[in-house]
């Protein structure tokens, strides 16, 4: 793990491997491979069929807190929300359930699209695209008390449109710390924090999914920046954060599912307030599959690109 961030060559070594090379087989058809000559493999996985990972996060014990799905439309052209900088608009602005809900929903949910694989799987289509249709990005919800939502970590679970607690109370000032200091996220009465789970993608596009980790997470946080402009929400992406203290913040191991994001939401005139240590976490979750590959040359790039201080 580097501090200072500065081990590029790591970088150029997970782009050679997880380079697409076009190249012409015995019948003179073309074939698109990975890596650098003469270490080609081949460019997609789904060998196993048995394997193909459930889309969804589902903790087993934890009960639904239900999540609005019908929304006032906004009085905000779609063209002047993905103009705004997410410092719009000043003063103090805390948002509600209702603005939870929406940008859980129009970022990472649901849409009334589905079709089968050939493994049997329903693939439901989001409202945010991913490639292949893997869908390996999780939303996570830190917050102070709002209006009708008490202080805690929430996962939002796309399967059923709801909140599960993952902790109760104000661990705010917890993210504040993992981001330096972060402005944003000190006067920020929502965070979100975005994760991947790897294996989800990677099954389809081995080392590569690496890769597809930050091109899907850009249609997602495209799309929670615009609804939360929409409503009038200011918000600000932070991407350097003490990754160790994030995950484990968010009851994650940083290797299997690792926090890629967060997005300060909202603006408020009060610091969040000292918190209690954290306890780790440890609800049973839903295996995604059988049995998972791991691809090495993720958590190698993953690992060079942790920060381990808030400096």
């Amino acid at each position: 793990m580097s501090a200072l961030n500065q081990e590029t060559n790591v970088a150029r070594t997970f782009h050679d491997a997880t380079k697409y090379v076009v190249v012409i087989d015995d019948q003179g058809q073309e074939q698109s491979l990975m890596g650098t000559p003469p270490n080609l493999e081949e460019a997609i996985w789904q060998e196993d069929w048995s394997l193909e990972p459930f889309a969804f996060k589902i903790y087993e014990t934890l009960d639904p807190i239900s999540l609005p799905r019908e929304f006032a439309p906004s009085s905000i052209s779609a063209l002047e929300a993905i103009a705004r900088t997410g410092a719009e608009p000043q003063g103090e602005r805390i948002p509600t359930l209702n603005d939870v809900a929406r940008i859980a929903l129009l970022s990472n949910g649901l849409l009334n699209r589905q079709r089968k694989t050939q493994s049997g799987q329903t693939i439901e289509f989001r409202t945010a695209g991913g490639t292949g249709a893997r869908y390996h990005l999780e939303l996570y919800f830190a917050c102070g008390d709002l209006p009708d939502l008490d202080a805690g970590l929430y996962h939002y679970a796309a399967h059923d449109h709801s909140l599960r607690q993952l902790r109760q109370g104000d661990f705010r000032r917890q993210l504040m710390e993992a981001t330096g200091g972060e402005p944003a996220v000190a006067q920020a009465p929502l965070v979100v924090a975005l994760s991947s789970t790897f294996w989800r993608n990677a099954w389809r596009y081995k080392g590569r999914a690496y890769r597809h980790t930050f091109w899907d997470s850009g249609t997602t946080l495209a799309n929670l920046l615009a609804v939360s402009a929409s409503i009038e929400l200011p918000t600000r992406l932070v991407l350097g954060y003490v990754d160790d203290a994030v995950n484990a913040f968010l009851g994650v191991d940083g290797r299997r599912e690792a926090t890629v994001a967060l997005c300060a939401v909202g603006r408020s005139e009060q610091a969040p307030p000292a918190s209690a240590p954290l306890e780790p976490l440890e609800y049973p979750v839903r295996a995604i599959s059988p049995r998972e590959v791991e691809f090495p040359v993720i958590g190698m790039l993953h690992g060079a690109s942790m920060l381990s201080t808030g400096d």
